[in-house]
């Protein structure tokens, strides 16, 4: 049990690191100067992006290449970068459950994008997850990704990792739909709208 209760500890410790990392303060930092005085749907807004073709793990650890992988004709995919950003999530759950128990085209799924210097620590950051998430249905539809950041935002179409980003894809990577940040009921109605306007 103290072996057990140290690991633990240890993911949780390495959680709270990577969120107050310097290196995720500094990307923190560099958007916001890189984004002063623009609108920041700039990036969001152009026809080329797409979801990024990339690898990670589900918290059961199964391996995914996605959006490939993604097990929904639509996927309503809401992207993390920090572990604060989890709080603003949770305010999408409710409305998420509701749209996909009403249409079955319509996943839900969790994918927190890390940089690829914390890929050495991913056995101990997924450990800490897994332990937190006593919902097995949540483990298997967060997918962690330890990436280039900025190559990930800049492929999606995004203007920076200070928030978190709910984007409507397929399983080609197009993006039908992008929200960002805590739940409106603006934003609820628009996504729904774009769920209905997508292709059958």
């Amino acid at each position: 049990m103290l072996a057990i209760g140290a690991v633990l500890l240890v993911g949780a410790l390495s959680l709270r690191a990577w969120a107050q990392s310097r290196s995720a303060k500094a990307s923190l930092e560099r958007y916001a100067s890189q984004h002063a005085g623009t609108d920041q749907w700039a990036l969001a807004n152009s026809a080329a992006a797409r979801f990024p073709t990339i690898s990670g793990s589900n918290l059961e650890r199964r391996a995914f290449t996605l959006p490939a992988d993604f097990e929904g004709e639509l996927n309503l995919v809401a992207v993390a970068f920090l572990r604060e950003h989890q709080d603003l999530i949770d305010t999408w759950a409710e409305t998420a459950e509701r749209l996909t128990q009403a249409d079955s085209r319509l996943r839900f799924y969790e994918v927190p994008v890390l940089s690829e210097a914390n890929g050495m620590f991913s056995f101990i950051i997924d450990g800490g997850m897994r332990a937190g998430i006593p919902s097995r249905a949540t483990r298997e539809a967060t997918i962690t990704l330890y990436t280039d950041r900025e190559a990930f935002l800049k492929t999606a179409g995004l203007p920076g990792p200070q928030t978190i980003y709910l984007l409507l894809t397929d399983r080609s990577g197009k993006i039908f739909w992008r929200g960002q940040g805590a739940y409106t009921e603006a934003q609820g109605a628009s996504l729904e709208e774009a769920i209905r306007k997508a292709d059958k």
